[in-house]
Order: structure tokens, then C-alpha cells, then sequence
């Protein structure tokens, strides 16, 4: 099963936090240092975006919840 957005942002803080204290962070075989904290930051704040669209439970992929409407489209007069 995927992770929910919540999840996701959680890990990316975490390791925003391990790399502002100068540690390496180990996740899935890969190792984020310290010039990575811009992409990191990047990719919060498109999860916080993701969130606010869709909540914090979302699973990219998985969900099948619509968009919420914005305008109501009306066709003829």
C-alpha cells in the first residue's frame, strides 16, 4: 500500500530536521546530505500544496476522491 501525503510530509520533514543538524538521512538505499535541503524544502511545499487539495489521508494513485469543483460550468443560455 502507498503512503498518504500525511505520511510523506512527515518523512520529508524528518529529514529536513536530520539535515539541518549536519546527519546524514538513509531512506529506501539512498542517502540525502546537506546540499539536498533545497529539494527537500521544494518537495514540502508541493506535499503541503497536495494536502491542502486533497487532505492529509490522500494516497496519490490509490484514492479515487474527485477534485473539489471550483466553478459550475453551464452550457447554453
Amino acid at each position: 500500500m502507498g503512503k498518504t501525503l500525511g505520511q510523506q510530509l512527515d518523512e520529508v520533514q524528518e529529514a529536513i530536521t536530520k539535515a539541518l543538524q549536519g546527519q546524514n538521512v538513509s531512506a529506501d538505499g539512498k542517502s540525502v546530505e546537506m546540499p539536498h535541503l533545497k529539494a527537500l524544502r521544494e518537495e514540502r511545499e508541493y506535499l503541503l500544496a497536495q494536502i491542502a487539495v486533497y487532505g492529509r489521508d490522500y494516497i496519490p494513485g490509490q484514492n479515487s476522491k474527485s477534485l473539489p469543483r471550483r466553478k459550475k460550468l453551464v452550457f447554453g443560455s
